[in-house]
């Protein structure tokens, strides 16, 4: 299995213009999350654009509570990928 920093990365579950989602495991507080990273493609040209938008819009989640939102629980960078770790609601596709 993949890691992120210290998440455990178990498998994709979405893909958007960002970056892709996964479910993971947080092995601190054996916890099971999301986990949203940037797409390697879009810092590819050299732009730290994507990635200020990216670390952004996780300052912005971070800061709402509401039923409807999901929880922020981190952000940041390991290596060369920014992250944000959120709660992970399950459903249907």
């Amino acid at each position: 299995m993949r890691t992120l920093g210290r998440y455990v990365l178990q498998e994709e579950i979405g893909r958007g213009s960002m970056g892709t989602v996964f479910k993971a495991s947080d092995p601190m507080i054996e916890r099971t999350v999301a986990v949203k990273t940037i797409n390697a493609l879009q810092i590819q040209d050299g732009s730290a654009e994507p990635r200020r938008r990216f670390l952004r819009e996780a300052k912005a989640a971070g800061r709402l509570s509401h039923p409807c939102i999901v929880t922020i629980y981190d952000v940041g960078e390991f290596a060369d990928t920014a992250y944000i770790v959120m709660e992970l609601l399950e459903g249907v596709r």
